[in-house]
């Protein structure tokens, strides 16, 4: 009986998320389908099953693996793998694309509710709360979560800079330049093998208003890249992992290049180099910098992409 109710759950969850996807589909691209074309849960659930066919057997990936929007070549997968006599309707590309990212948005919003109103004992669940709440606009809520992180533990930057860009989403510079300065005491003192917590660090100065100091830290942040390239290493699953000194530091992907590319153009742009002779010397590091980490070589999307 238990296997039987389980079963049924999911059924019931199934049907529900479908009849979610039709809903916002109706009202967000409506317009985006052919005329008198009808999408009914029949169709959600043929191509949402076929894409988890794909991913457990042909690609091996988790539903982590989506963005937000399908791709082109994705669509055109799914297409092909659906049998020929389950379409009763035309379904193309595009329709198939329209019902993957509203699939895609309502399963990221079922797990921004769960996750903002799970129970926390942890820094990391605060904090991981938090950004939930946040997302979902509870921003008092996600406040009240992000202090809990920083006060259970104060020497994780991350905490930090997950509630100094959310002050500057609220418009608390100040707020948000006591958090920057306290990661980058943290930084300066202890050292960091995260190259994502210095990247962060040098765009909220940059959003702070902050020049001199975002360029510091963007210089830092590519340093510390070009110290790590050498102890990428291929695993098992084909991903990759920064071993160093005998220890796993971390495993996801490096920053790429076209983000660091945006930053950098970015602070160019806004500032008058002519005027701030530190803050043009900085950036000349930085460009140098960028320059020698493209000699290092093209590793793979999910490692550092240096173009």
């Amino acid at each position: 009986m238990e296997k039987n109710s389980e079963s049924n759950t999911e059924n019931s969850e199934s049907k529900t998320c479908e009849a979610e996807i039709i809903s916002s589909i109706r009202e967000n691209n409506q317009e985006c389908l052919a005329p008198g074309f009808v999408v009914d849960k029949g169709y959600i659930k043929l191509v949402l099953d076929t894409w988890n066919r794909i991913i457990d057997i042909e690609i091996g990936l988790d539903d982590s693996s989506m963005d937000d929007d399908i791709a082109d070549e994705e669509a055109e997968e799914i297409l092909r793998k659906i049998p020929q006599d389950a379409i009763s309707r035309p379904l193309s590309c595009e329709t198939i694309g329209i019902i993957m990212a509203e699939g895609n948005a309502v399963s990221t919003r079922r797990f921004l509710l769960e996750t903002a109103d799970k129970h926390c004992a942890r820094a990391c669940e605060f904090n991981n709360r938090a950004n939930a709440r946040r997302e979902l606009g509870r921003c008092l809520e996600a406040q009240i979560d992000y202090n809990r992180a920083c006060d259970i533990d104060p020497n994780e930057p991350a905490y930090f800079l997950n509630r100094a860009g959310f002050f500057v989403q609220l418009g608390l510079i100040d707020d948000a330049m006591r958090d920057c300065l306290h990661v980058a005491t943290l930084v300066g003192s202890e050292g960091t093998d995260e190259e994502w917590d210095l990247f962060r660090l040098a765009s909220i100065f940059w959003r702070c208003g902050e020049s001199l100091l975002a360029a510091q830290a963007l210089l830092n942040c590519l340093r510390l890249v070009s110290t790590l390239v050498p102890y990428i290493t291929e695993d098992e699953d084909g991903g990759y992992i920064i071993r160093k000194n005998g220890r796993t530091i971390h495993t996801t992907g490096f920053i790429g290049a076209d983000v660091i590319s945006e930053l950098m153009k970015e602070m160019e742009e806004g500032t008058t180099i002519e005027d701030n002779a530190m803050f043009s010397h900085l950036m000349n590091e930085v460009r140098k910098e960028f320059a020698a980490l493209k000699k290092l070589g093209y590793l793979k999307d999910e490692c550092i992409i240096i173009e």
